[in-house]
Protein backbone atom coordinates (compact mmCIF):
# COMPACT_ATOMS: atom_id res chain seq x y z
CA UNK A 1 0.00 0.00 0.00
CA UNK A 2 1.07 3.84 -1.04
CA UNK A 3 2.03 5.18 2.16
CA UNK A 4 1.63 8.75 0.16
CA UNK A 5 -1.54 7.98 -0.24
CA UNK A 6 -2.24 7.16 3.03
CA UNK A 7 -1.12 10.73 4.05
CA UNK A 8 -2.63 12.17 1.63
CA UNK A 9 -6.46 10.72 2.72
CA UNK A 10 -5.48 11.48 6.25
CA UNK A 11 -5.09 15.07 5.32
CA UNK A 12 -8.56 15.13 3.72
CA UNK A 13 -10.04 13.54 7.05
CA UNK A 14 -7.98 15.92 9.24
CA UNK A 15 -8.90 19.14 7.36
CA UNK A 16 -12.51 18.30 6.06
CA UNK A 17 -11.92 18.74 2.56
CA UNK A 18 -9.79 17.81 -0.67
CA UNK A 19 -9.24 21.90 -1.60
CA UNK A 20 -7.99 22.73 2.13
CA UNK A 21 -6.45 19.23 2.78
CA UNK A 22 -4.16 20.20 -0.61
CA UNK A 23 -3.39 23.78 0.73
CA UNK A 24 -2.19 22.38 3.51
CA UNK A 25 0.53 19.63 2.64
CA UNK A 26 0.88 21.79 -0.24
CA UNK A 27 0.09 19.49 -3.85
CA UNK A 28 -1.94 20.62 -6.20
CA UNK A 29 -5.91 19.42 -5.82
CA UNK A 30 -6.19 17.23 -8.38
CA UNK A 31 -3.19 15.35 -7.33
CA UNK A 32 -4.67 14.65 -3.32
CA UNK A 33 -8.00 13.34 -5.32
CA UNK A 34 -6.32 11.03 -7.85
CA UNK A 35 -4.15 9.56 -4.93
CA UNK A 36 -7.79 9.17 -2.44
CA UNK A 37 -9.11 7.90 -6.16
CA UNK A 38 -6.38 5.22 -6.52
CA UNK A 39 -6.31 4.54 -2.78
CA UNK A 40 -9.91 3.52 -3.17
CA UNK A 41 -9.76 1.36 -6.44
CA UNK A 42 -6.35 -0.38 -4.47
CA UNK A 43 -8.95 -1.51 -1.66
CA UNK A 44 -11.88 -1.93 -3.83
CA UNK A 45 -14.08 0.54 -1.04
CA UNK A 46 -14.94 3.68 -1.49
CA UNK A 47 -13.49 5.98 1.90
CA UNK A 48 -15.03 9.22 1.18
CA UNK A 49 -18.47 10.56 0.44
CA UNK A 50 -17.26 13.48 -2.19
CA UNK A 51 -19.72 17.45 -1.66
CA UNK A 52 -19.99 20.93 -2.23
CA UNK A 53 -19.11 20.79 1.49
CA UNK A 54 -16.56 18.65 1.86
CA UNK A 55 -16.09 14.94 2.54
CA UNK A 56 -17.67 12.64 4.76
CA UNK A 57 -15.66 9.08 5.69
CA UNK A 58 -17.50 6.14 4.61
CA UNK A 59 -17.60 3.00 7.16
CA UNK A 60 -14.63 1.73 5.29
CA UNK A 61 -12.78 5.18 5.56
CA UNK A 62 -13.87 5.32 9.10
CA UNK A 63 -12.35 1.41 9.63
CA UNK A 64 -9.20 2.49 7.70
CA UNK A 65 -8.03 5.65 9.65
CA UNK A 66 -7.06 4.54 12.85
CA UNK A 67 -4.23 2.01 11.04
CA UNK A 68 -3.62 4.04 8.53
CA UNK A 69 -2.19 6.58 11.20
CA UNK A 70 -0.58 4.15 13.14
CA UNK A 71 1.26 3.07 9.50
CA UNK A 72 2.78 6.05 8.80
CA UNK A 73 3.84 7.03 12.42
CA UNK A 74 5.99 3.48 12.46
CA UNK A 75 7.64 4.26 9.62
CA UNK A 76 8.21 7.95 10.73
CA UNK A 77 9.29 6.43 14.20
CA UNK A 78 11.57 3.73 11.96
CA UNK A 79 13.07 6.38 10.11
CA UNK A 80 13.79 8.79 12.94
CA UNK A 81 14.99 5.76 14.60
CA UNK A 82 18.11 5.40 11.85
CA UNK A 83 18.45 9.57 11.87
CA UNK A 84 18.78 9.28 15.97
CA UNK A 85 22.31 7.22 15.15
CA UNK A 86 23.51 11.27 15.12
CA UNK A 87 20.90 12.85 17.43
CA UNK A 88 18.04 14.61 17.43
CA UNK A 89 18.46 17.05 13.92
CA UNK A 90 15.12 17.33 13.30
CA UNK A 91 11.50 16.42 13.31
CA UNK A 92 8.04 16.44 14.99
CA UNK A 93 6.84 15.55 18.33
CA UNK A 94 3.22 15.23 18.71
CA UNK A 95 1.56 15.41 22.09
CA UNK A 96 -1.53 15.74 23.45
CA UNK A 97 -2.97 17.08 27.07
CA UNK A 98 -5.61 17.70 29.39
CA UNK A 99 -6.33 21.44 29.47
CA UNK A 100 -6.12 21.61 32.91
CA UNK A 101 -2.23 20.48 32.66
CA UNK A 102 -1.15 21.94 29.64
CA UNK A 103 0.44 25.24 31.82
CA UNK A 104 1.72 23.24 34.62
CA UNK A 105 3.38 21.28 33.87
CA UNK A 106 3.48 20.58 30.30
CA UNK A 107 4.88 24.16 29.64
CA UNK A 108 7.83 23.17 31.38
CA UNK A 109 8.65 20.12 30.31
CA UNK A 110 7.82 20.97 26.49
CA UNK A 111 10.62 24.11 27.33
CA UNK A 112 13.21 22.05 28.98
CA UNK A 113 12.94 19.44 25.52
CA UNK A 114 12.84 22.55 23.09
CA UNK A 115 16.27 23.43 24.78
CA UNK A 116 17.55 20.71 24.69
CA UNK A 117 16.69 19.85 21.06
CA UNK A 118 15.59 23.16 19.26
CA UNK A 119 15.34 21.74 15.86
CA UNK A 120 12.80 19.00 16.64
CA UNK A 121 8.87 21.00 16.11
CA UNK A 122 6.22 19.97 19.03
CA UNK A 123 3.00 20.24 18.37
CA UNK A 124 0.45 20.32 21.28
CA UNK A 125 -2.90 19.03 20.99
CA UNK A 126 -5.82 19.45 23.39
CA UNK A 127 -8.35 16.54 24.83
CA UNK A 128 -11.56 17.59 26.55
CA UNK A 129 -11.36 14.60 28.85
CA UNK A 130 -8.97 11.23 29.70
CA UNK A 131 -11.04 8.88 27.50
CA UNK A 132 -10.67 11.81 24.37
CA UNK A 133 -6.85 11.53 24.99
CA UNK A 134 -6.57 8.14 25.58
CA UNK A 135 -8.43 7.23 22.02
CA UNK A 136 -6.36 9.83 20.46
CA UNK A 137 -2.93 8.19 21.83
CA UNK A 138 -4.05 4.67 20.51
CA UNK A 139 -5.05 6.07 17.15
CA UNK A 140 -1.85 7.47 16.57
CA UNK A 141 -3.41 11.19 16.63
CA UNK A 142 -0.03 11.81 19.29
CA UNK A 143 2.51 10.01 20.13
CA UNK A 144 2.40 10.97 24.15
CA UNK A 145 -0.54 12.71 26.01
CA UNK A 146 -0.31 14.12 29.24
CA UNK A 147 -3.16 12.74 31.76
CA UNK A 148 -4.16 11.95 35.25
CA UNK A 149 -4.21 8.69 36.97
CA UNK A 150 -7.21 6.89 37.63
CA UNK A 151 -8.78 6.91 34.72
CA UNK A 152 -8.94 4.36 31.58
CA UNK A 153 -5.94 4.26 29.35
CA UNK A 154 -7.00 0.55 27.90
CA UNK A 155 -3.72 -0.72 26.59
CA UNK A 156 -1.86 2.42 27.12
CA UNK A 157 1.73 2.43 29.39
CA UNK A 158 1.99 4.60 31.61
CA UNK A 159 4.61 6.29 32.87
CA UNK A 160 3.62 9.32 36.66
CA UNK A 161 5.65 12.10 36.39
CA UNK A 162 4.39 14.35 39.22
CA UNK A 163 2.12 15.00 41.72
CA UNK A 164 0.20 18.23 41.17
CA UNK A 165 -1.74 19.37 44.60
CA UNK A 166 -5.30 21.42 44.24
CA UNK A 167 -6.96 24.41 46.17
CA UNK A 168 -9.89 26.01 46.32
CA UNK A 169 -10.81 29.31 45.23
CA UNK A 170 -13.49 31.21 46.23
CA UNK A 171 -15.40 34.66 44.78
CA UNK A 172 -13.71 37.55 46.46
CA UNK A 173 -15.25 39.04 49.63
CA UNK A 174 -15.92 35.31 50.53
CA UNK A 175 -14.89 35.37 54.65
CA UNK A 176 -12.40 32.13 54.29
CA UNK A 177 -12.62 31.82 58.66
CA UNK A 178 -9.27 30.07 58.02
CA UNK A 179 -6.14 29.83 55.39
CA UNK A 180 -7.44 25.87 55.83
CA UNK A 181 -10.52 24.34 54.46
CA UNK A 182 -11.86 20.69 55.19
CA UNK A 183 -13.67 18.95 53.11
CA UNK A 184 -16.74 19.04 54.90
CA UNK A 185 -16.72 22.50 54.28
CA UNK A 186 -15.81 22.31 50.54
CA UNK A 187 -18.93 20.16 49.67
CA UNK A 188 -21.36 22.63 51.88
CA UNK A 189 -20.00 25.39 49.39
CA UNK A 190 -21.46 26.10 45.64
CA UNK A 191 -19.39 24.75 43.76
CA UNK A 192 -18.15 25.67 40.47
CA UNK A 193 -16.89 22.25 37.93
CA UNK A 194 -15.94 20.99 35.42
CA UNK A 195 -18.02 18.70 33.29
CA UNK A 196 -18.47 14.63 34.50
CA UNK A 197 -15.58 12.80 33.18
CA UNK A 198 -12.91 15.90 33.53
CA UNK A 199 -9.68 14.87 35.21
CA UNK A 200 -10.34 18.15 37.67
CA UNK A 201 -13.75 16.43 38.20
CA UNK A 202 -13.08 12.86 39.60
CA UNK A 203 -10.31 14.13 41.46
CA UNK A 204 -12.52 16.05 43.65
CA UNK A 205 -15.51 13.26 43.57
CA UNK A 206 -13.00 10.79 44.23
CA UNK A 207 -11.94 12.71 47.51
CA UNK A 208 -15.34 13.76 48.90
CA UNK A 209 -16.86 10.06 48.18
CA UNK A 210 -14.21 9.04 50.01
CA UNK A 211 -15.37 11.04 53.00
CA UNK A 212 -18.93 10.23 52.70
CA UNK A 213 -19.56 13.77 51.52
CA UNK A 214 -21.81 14.90 48.04
CA UNK A 215 -20.94 18.01 46.05
CA UNK A 216 -23.33 20.40 46.13
CA UNK A 217 -23.01 21.80 42.54
CA UNK A 218 -24.05 25.34 41.25
CA UNK A 219 -22.71 25.80 38.22
CA UNK A 220 -21.11 22.91 35.35
CA UNK A 221 -19.00 24.36 32.51
CA UNK A 222 -17.18 22.40 30.00
CA UNK A 223 -14.45 24.71 29.37
CA UNK A 224 -11.85 24.64 32.03
CA UNK A 225 -10.12 28.24 31.08
CA UNK A 226 -14.14 29.47 32.57
CA UNK A 227 -13.42 28.47 36.14
CA UNK A 228 -11.50 31.54 36.99
CA UNK A 229 -14.21 33.94 35.82
CA UNK A 230 -17.19 32.40 36.95
CA UNK A 231 -15.83 32.58 40.47
CA UNK A 232 -14.73 35.89 40.29
CA UNK A 233 -17.91 36.49 39.09
CA UNK A 234 -19.36 35.26 42.52
CA UNK A 235 -20.54 32.31 40.89
CA UNK A 236 -19.32 30.06 43.24
CA UNK A 237 -16.10 27.88 45.00
CA UNK A 238 -13.79 25.59 42.76
CA UNK A 239 -10.95 23.37 43.02
CA UNK A 240 -7.91 24.00 40.42
CA UNK A 241 -4.03 23.31 40.04
CA UNK A 242 -2.04 25.46 42.67
CA UNK A 243 -0.17 27.40 39.76
CA UNK A 244 -4.24 28.09 38.21
CA UNK A 245 -5.13 30.14 41.47
CA UNK A 246 -2.01 31.88 41.82
CA UNK A 247 -3.61 34.15 38.88
CA UNK A 248 -7.09 34.20 40.31
CA UNK A 249 -5.85 35.34 43.55
CA UNK A 250 -4.46 38.60 41.75
CA UNK A 251 -7.69 38.83 41.18
CA UNK A 252 -9.12 38.92 43.60
CA UNK A 253 -10.13 35.83 44.42
CA UNK A 254 -9.90 33.92 48.00
CA UNK A 255 -7.57 30.91 47.75
CA UNK A 256 -7.19 28.55 50.18
CA UNK A 257 -5.90 25.35 50.70
CA UNK A 258 -7.60 22.08 51.23
CA UNK A 259 -7.54 18.95 53.53
CA UNK A 260 -7.25 17.00 53.30
CA UNK A 261 -4.74 17.73 50.55
CA UNK A 262 -6.10 17.10 47.25
CA UNK A 263 -3.71 16.00 44.61
CA UNK A 264 -3.90 14.55 41.23
CA UNK A 265 -0.81 12.01 39.73
CA UNK A 266 -0.06 13.20 36.37
CA UNK A 267 1.11 10.91 34.05
CA UNK A 268 2.10 10.60 30.35
CA UNK A 269 1.07 7.92 28.55
CA UNK A 270 2.34 6.01 24.94
CA UNK A 271 1.35 3.24 22.92
CA UNK A 272 3.06 0.05 24.04
CA UNK A 273 6.34 -0.75 21.96
CA UNK A 274 9.09 1.26 20.10
CA UNK A 275 8.66 5.29 21.06
CA UNK A 276 10.19 7.76 18.29
CA UNK A 277 13.57 8.98 19.64
CA UNK A 278 12.07 12.54 19.97
CA UNK A 279 9.48 11.02 21.90
CA UNK A 280 11.19 9.09 23.71
CA UNK A 281 13.90 11.96 25.44
CA UNK A 282 10.57 13.95 26.01
CA UNK A 283 9.35 10.94 28.42
CA UNK A 284 13.11 10.86 29.68
CA UNK A 285 13.50 14.23 30.26
CA UNK A 286 10.06 14.53 32.11
CA UNK A 287 10.58 11.76 34.10
CA UNK A 288 11.15 12.44 38.07
CA UNK A 289 14.65 12.80 38.86
CA UNK A 290 15.63 15.89 36.83
CA UNK A 291 14.58 19.30 37.07
CA UNK A 292 10.55 19.67 39.31
CA UNK A 293 8.22 21.60 37.39
CA UNK A 294 7.07 24.46 39.86
CA UNK A 295 3.80 23.55 41.74
CA UNK A 296 4.16 19.92 40.85
CA UNK A 297 5.82 17.24 43.85
CA UNK A 298 7.98 14.58 42.02
CA UNK A 299 6.55 10.77 42.22
CA UNK A 300 9.17 8.03 40.93
CA UNK A 301 7.18 5.71 39.13
CA UNK A 302 7.66 1.74 39.93
CA UNK A 303 9.57 -0.99 38.41
CA UNK A 304 6.37 -1.91 37.20
CA UNK A 305 4.67 0.85 36.00
CA UNK A 306 8.22 2.45 34.30
CA UNK A 307 8.68 -1.31 32.42
CA UNK A 308 4.76 -0.08 30.81
CA UNK A 309 3.13 -2.45 32.85
CA UNK A 310 0.49 -5.66 33.34
CA UNK A 311 1.46 -5.66 28.94
CA UNK A 312 5.03 -5.40 29.73
CA UNK A 313 5.10 -8.21 32.18
CA UNK A 314 3.04 -10.75 30.03
CA UNK A 315 5.75 -10.04 26.87
CA UNK A 316 8.65 -10.33 29.45
CA UNK A 317 7.01 -13.54 31.24
CA UNK A 318 6.37 -14.93 27.68
CA UNK A 319 9.54 -14.27 26.32
CA UNK A 320 10.99 -16.09 29.27
CA UNK A 321 9.48 -19.35 29.18
CA UNK A 322 10.25 -19.08 25.34
CA UNK A 323 14.11 -18.95 26.30
CA UNK A 324 14.00 -21.70 29.34
CA UNK A 325 12.38 -23.51 26.84
CA UNK A 326 14.92 -23.64 24.26
CA UNK A 327 17.68 -23.72 26.75
CA UNK A 328 19.17 -27.25 27.28
CA UNK A 329 19.46 -27.29 30.83
CA UNK A 330 15.81 -25.76 32.02
CA UNK A 331 14.04 -27.45 29.19
CA UNK A 332 13.07 -30.23 31.45
CA UNK A 333 11.20 -28.41 34.19
CA UNK A 334 9.75 -25.96 31.72
CA UNK A 335 8.29 -28.57 29.49
CA UNK A 336 7.04 -30.65 32.33
CA UNK A 337 3.64 -31.83 32.17
CA UNK A 338 2.45 -30.68 35.24
CA UNK A 339 3.05 -27.22 34.63
CA UNK A 340 -0.20 -25.45 35.10
CA UNK A 341 -1.68 -24.16 31.87
CA UNK A 342 -1.94 -20.39 32.53
CA UNK A 343 2.10 -20.39 33.67
CA UNK A 344 2.96 -17.85 32.27
CA UNK A 345 0.03 -15.25 32.88
CA UNK A 346 0.84 -16.59 36.67
CA UNK A 347 3.99 -15.77 36.33
CA UNK A 348 3.81 -12.50 34.38
CA UNK A 349 1.42 -11.58 37.86
CA UNK A 350 3.60 -12.40 40.26
CA UNK A 351 6.44 -10.33 38.87
CA UNK A 352 4.27 -7.85 38.37
CA UNK A 353 2.71 -7.77 42.08
CA UNK A 354 6.74 -8.17 43.41
CA UNK A 355 7.43 -5.13 41.23
CA UNK A 356 5.38 -2.79 42.20
CA UNK A 357 2.12 -3.82 40.43
CA UNK A 358 -1.90 -4.59 41.23
CA UNK A 359 -2.25 -7.63 43.68
CA UNK A 360 -3.66 -10.08 40.83
CA UNK A 361 -1.09 -12.80 42.11
CA UNK A 362 -2.18 -12.47 45.50
CA UNK A 363 -5.89 -12.51 44.80
CA UNK A 364 -6.66 -15.14 42.22
CA UNK A 365 -3.16 -17.29 42.43
CA UNK A 366 -2.03 -18.27 45.87
CA UNK A 367 0.77 -16.23 48.04
CA UNK A 368 4.61 -16.23 48.55
CA UNK A 369 3.84 -19.35 50.95
CA UNK A 370 2.51 -21.02 48.30
CA UNK A 371 5.44 -19.84 45.52
CA UNK A 372 8.26 -21.06 47.62
CA UNK A 373 6.70 -24.41 48.43
CA UNK A 374 6.47 -24.66 45.00
CA UNK A 375 10.21 -24.68 44.46
CA UNK A 376 10.95 -26.36 47.78
CA UNK A 377 12.80 -29.47 48.29
CA UNK A 378 14.41 -29.27 44.93
CA UNK A 379 17.99 -29.83 45.65
CA UNK A 380 20.80 -28.15 44.59
CA UNK A 381 19.71 -26.09 41.38
CA UNK A 382 22.83 -22.99 41.54
CA UNK A 383 23.62 -24.05 38.03
CA UNK A 384 19.81 -23.68 36.97
CA UNK A 385 19.25 -20.64 39.01
CA UNK A 386 22.16 -18.83 36.85
CA UNK A 387 20.79 -20.04 33.82
CA UNK A 388 17.18 -18.86 34.47
CA UNK A 389 18.77 -15.19 35.35
CA UNK A 390 19.85 -15.08 32.08
CA UNK A 391 17.00 -16.10 30.40
CA UNK A 392 15.24 -13.23 32.20
CA UNK A 393 17.77 -10.91 31.85
CA UNK A 394 17.70 -11.71 28.07
CA UNK A 395 13.97 -11.55 27.88
CA UNK A 396 13.72 -8.28 28.96
CA UNK A 397 15.57 -7.24 25.25
CA UNK A 398 13.16 -9.53 23.72
CA UNK A 399 9.87 -8.25 25.22
CA UNK A 400 11.38 -4.94 24.34
CA UNK A 401 11.05 -3.16 27.69
CA UNK A 402 12.85 0.08 28.64
CA UNK A 403 16.88 -0.04 28.37
CA UNK A 404 17.79 2.64 30.70
CA UNK A 405 20.35 1.62 32.72
CA UNK A 406 18.99 1.46 36.67
CA UNK A 407 15.85 -0.02 35.25
CA UNK A 408 17.83 -3.17 34.28
CA UNK A 409 20.13 -3.32 37.43
CA UNK A 410 17.35 -3.16 39.28
CA UNK A 411 15.87 -6.30 37.40
CA UNK A 412 18.37 -8.05 37.54
CA UNK A 413 19.08 -7.64 41.14
CA UNK A 414 15.54 -8.76 42.17
CA UNK A 415 16.08 -11.72 39.84
CA UNK A 416 19.22 -12.89 41.46
CA UNK A 417 17.81 -12.03 44.86
CA UNK A 418 14.74 -14.13 43.90
CA UNK A 419 16.62 -16.87 42.61
CA UNK A 420 18.97 -16.92 46.09
CA UNK A 421 15.25 -17.51 48.08
CA UNK A 422 14.73 -20.40 46.05
CA UNK A 423 17.70 -22.27 46.54
CA UNK A 424 17.74 -21.38 49.89
CA UNK A 425 14.56 -24.19 50.64
CA UNK A 426 16.28 -26.48 48.00
CA UNK A 427 17.48 -29.01 50.65
CA UNK A 428 14.77 -32.01 51.52
CA UNK A 429 13.30 -31.23 54.61
CA UNK A 430 13.13 -27.83 54.35
CA UNK A 431 9.91 -26.49 56.15
CA UNK A 432 8.52 -23.24 54.48
CA UNK A 433 6.74 -20.77 56.82
CA UNK A 434 3.25 -20.31 56.85
CA UNK A 435 1.95 -16.62 56.08
CA UNK A 436 5.16 -15.45 53.85
CA UNK A 437 4.80 -11.62 53.12
CA UNK A 438 4.90 -11.42 49.44
CA UNK A 439 8.50 -9.20 48.62
CA UNK A 440 7.89 -5.69 47.55
CA UNK A 441 11.21 -4.94 45.29
CA UNK A 442 11.80 -1.19 44.50
CA UNK A 443 14.66 0.85 42.73
CA UNK A 444 16.42 0.60 46.14
CA UNK A 445 16.02 -2.75 46.83
CA UNK A 446 14.11 -4.91 48.80
CA UNK A 447 11.35 -3.01 50.42
CA UNK A 448 9.46 -5.82 52.46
Amino acid sequence: MDLRRLGLFLAVVDHGGFTAAAKAVHVAQPAVSLAVRELETELGAALLVRSRGGAALTPAGRALVEPARTALRDIRTAAAAVAAVTGLVGGQLDLVSLPSLAADPLAGLVGRFRRAHPAVTVRVAGAADPVELAGMVRAGAAEVGMTGTGTAVGPLAAVPIAEQEMVAISPPGTRPGDDVLTLAALAARPLVVTQIGSSLRTTLEAALAGAGLVMNVAVEVAQRDALVPLVIAGAGTAVVPASLASSAGFLGAVVQTVRPALRRAVVLVHRPGALSPAARRFVELSTPGRARPRDTREVRPSLYEFAGGAPAFLALATAHHARCVADPELNHPFSHPDQHPQHVERLAAYWAEVLGGPPAYSEGCGDHTSVMRMHAGNGDLTDLGRRFVACFVAAADDAGLPADPEFRAALRAYMEWAVDEVLAVGPRDVVVAEDLPMPRWTWDGLAS
